[in-house]
């Protein structure tokens, strides 16, 4: 729950700058289309509420969980393939476990620090990812493809 409320937080930043970014922008060249009254009033007071609501909703929509079949032990070169391809580092490893972290600092700084990717063994031949959901889906299809691309699929 913690990580949820940190998570949420960290989007609502995100999109707050990213908005007065564009408001500003808009402002500055004149195409802003309202006033900075109504920005300030009723228009911009419902526009903050939609962002908090996406915001607050960011951890149900934003993180995946994706079951890929493919072992730990046996595709372990692929996996690790498809993450650095990916732009992510294998930063910690257990039996059954291994953890992904963004190599770059821009990607890190993206992400906000939400750019841990989990893999977890479930059985001998199936694994799950973890973590955002973009990122989990595009290393799911790369590891995919490895997989196809060897005949183990």
């Amino acid at each position: 729950m913690k990580n949820h409320v940190l998570s949420s937080l960290k989007y609502l930043i995100k999109l707050a700058v990213l908005l007065a970014a564009i408001y500003g922008a808009m402002y500055a060249t004149g195409t802003l289309g309202i006033t900075t009254e109504e920005l300030l009033g009723t228009k911009g007071i419902v526009l903050a509420v939609a962002v908090v609501a996406l915001a607050v909703a960011y951890p149900i929509y934003g993180f995946v969980r994706r079951m890929v079949k493919a072992s730990m032990v046996n595709n372990r070169e692929d996996i690790l393939a498809a993450f650095h391809q990916n732009g992510y580092s294998l930063t910690s490893e257990s039996e059954d476990t291994m953890t992904f972290h963004a190599s770059s600092p821009l990607k890190r700084l993206w992400h906000l620090g939400d750019d841990r990717i989990v893999v977890k063994a479930i059985d001998e031949s199936n694994v799950e990812l973890y973590g955002i959901r973009k990122e989990v889906v595009q290393t799911e299809f790369r590891i995919t493809s490895y997989l196809i691309g060897k005949g183990q699929q």
